[in-house]
């Protein structure tokens, strides 16, 4: 079969088709061929009135709702645990201003030091590229990670 990397899921290129090895055995899955995870995506339809449900925490709890309600089910969500996070400094030059605090009643941000921005992880790629994100560098694509 003559495919391109996005008629396999593998990336958005459509601009040529792939090449495998020579030595590949006909009828190897291409999860061999090309050393991918087995993972699922679950794509939901979230409305506007459902802010609470625009990161992974609160799609785990609205799952998990769903699933005691319509089938019975029981569980307990397990949050990560952020006991390792400390405040090292408040000294970092960033000041930020709310001028409506009507609109915006709470603003929160954190700081980080000594990032050296590089590549994505090919595991980190992998996923986004699974849900049609392209991924651009480790810093951007762990937050579209985090908030996808």
């Amino acid at each position: 079969m003559i495919c391109a990397e996005d008629e396999l899921g593998l990336g958005e290129s459509h601009a040529g088709i792939l090449i495998l090895p020579p030595d590949t055995p006909v009828g190897k899955p291409a999860r061999e061929v090309f050393d991918l995870q087995e993972d699922y995506v679950i794509e939901i339809g979230l409305t506007p009135n459902r802010s609470d449900a625009t990161c992974h925490v609160g799609v785990a709890k609205d799952l998990m709702a769903a699933l005691k309600i319509n089938y019975g089910r029981s569980g307990s969500l397990e949050l990560p645990d952020v006991s390792g996070f400390k405040v090292v400094s408040n000294d970092l030059p960033v000041q930020v201003e709310v001028r409506d605090t009507a609109a915006c009643p709470r603003y929160a941000g954190v700081t980080i030091k000594g990032v050296t921005i590089k590549e994505s992880p090919a595991w980190l790629q992998d996923k986004l590229k699974a849900i049609g994100v392209r991924p651009i560098s480790n810093i951007v694509d762990i937050t579209n990670f985090h908030s996808s």
